[in-house]
């Protein structure tokens, strides 16, 4: 009888969880989910608790975790960084945290050198394939976890009855907002983003207040840092001066409610609506859903539709204030022809499966064996 095979999950932050949350534990292995501790609070849900059902091992630091792997002796890591020192083991996955758009295919034309070296790669579409085919081979596709949080979280109603009771008090529409931007909001230096934001986040209160919606704002920050940043760079970024007011005092404006930062997007996705002001797998996600999705870009950089959402009509594009107050007005529902034809195009699986096809994808590829959850 063979013994049962060790597989370590390796996760170097917080977000990247959501990669292992829907792997389920099958028969013939052991499962250990290695990550730092984590915290959320100011949140009515608990963090990821899809990942309760594995074995969780908690480290201080990378050298930490490197010791505590080694001390495991996997027969298999499954990682969502690609870092040099996992490579040295034999049988290594790389897991994507997310999918791979427009700008990351300018940036590496002929895929991601420092991605080299893995034994199999998991993660969603056709594009993610041809990304790799000059890096390896080994590539399985509509393995991609967190959308199985995304599949799971849109249709459960009984959290949404719960946040509304908890805040007590009924609306008639809940938008998400997601806002990803420059220097505040995401790594780089782009200032039209950050601008974008809080012009977006302005209309969209004000819309709210009129038609009893609420906003629940998902940023990258939390509410004080978000008012550090306005007060510090109103010097250098003259339109910072008319926003700090203004978002001061949505603190205490009961069409918003401030999701913290590093909790899960996913629980908020009972919404009606979504509002994106940036690129990112989410708004694949959000449109997935068969929710309508509106995307607000007042500058048309390179990467704006980095996923063809507008293109095949899956998403709404607002280039103005008033056109996203249209948007917001229009109560014309989702085609959902058109969801099913961007699913064909991009090869794209949203049925809460893609955590079984990757660890059947990782038995059947180390050990000839076909895993059944």
């Amino acid at each position: 009888m063979s013994r049962d095979k060790t597989i370590v999950l390796y996760s170097s932050g917080l977000i990247k969880l959501r990669v292992f949350a829907s792997i389920p534990q099958i028969p013939g292995t052991r499962l250990y989910l290695l990550c730092k501790k984590f915290h959320i609070k100011d949140s009515f849900f608990s963090n990821y608790d899809d990942i309760k059902d594995k074995k969780i091992i908690y480290f201080k630091n990378k050298q930490d975790a490197l010791k505590k792997i080694k001390k495991l002796k996997p027969d298999v890591v499954i990682t969502t960084t690609p870092d040099e020192e996992l490579k040295k083991y034999n049988n290594t996955v790389f897991a994507a945290h997310g999918l791979y758009g427009k700008k990351e295919f300018l940036l590496y034309p002929q895929g991601p050198p420092h991605w080299e070296g893995f034994s199999l790669y998991c993660g969603a579409d056709k594009d993610y394939y041809k990304w790799l085919k000059n890096v390896s081979r080994h590539v399985v596709l509509n393995t991609l976890p967190q959308f199985d949080l995304a599949y799971k979280y849109s249709v459960q109603s009984p959290r949404r009855d719960y946040f509304l009771s908890k805040l007590g008090r009924n609306f008639n529409t809940i938008i998400l907002f997601i806002g990803y931007g420059g220097r505040l909001l995401k790594m780089g230096d782009v200032d039209d983003d950050d601008h974008d934001c809080f012009k977006a986040i302005r209309q969209t209160v004000k819309w709210a207040r009129k038609n009893n919606a609420l906003v629940i704002l998902k940023l990258r920050k939390t509410h004080k840092e978000t008012m550090k940043f306005l007060i510090k760079q109103s010097l250098k970024r003259i339109w910072t001066i008319g926003y700090i007011l203004f978002y001061a005092g949505l603190k205490y404006n009961k069409n918003v409610y401030f999701a913290y930062p590093h909790e899960g997007v996913y629980f908020y996705f009972f919404a009606d609506k979504f509002i994106l002001t940036g690129s990112s797998t989410t708004e694949v996600e959000a449109a997935l859903t068969g929710k309508p999705v509106i995307l607000f870009k007042t500058k048309s950089i390179g990467y704006y539709d980095s996923h063809d959402l507008i293109k095949y009509r899956v998403a709404l594009p607002a280039s103005s204030v008033r056109e996203l107050k249209q948007r917001l007005n229009e109560r014309s529902k989702v085609n959902l022809k058109n969801i099913r034809q961007y699913k064909k195009e991009r090869n794209i699986l949203f049925d809460g499966r893609h955590g079984e096809r990757l660890i059947k994808a990782v038995m059947h590829r180390f050990f000839k064996r076909k895993g059944k959850s």
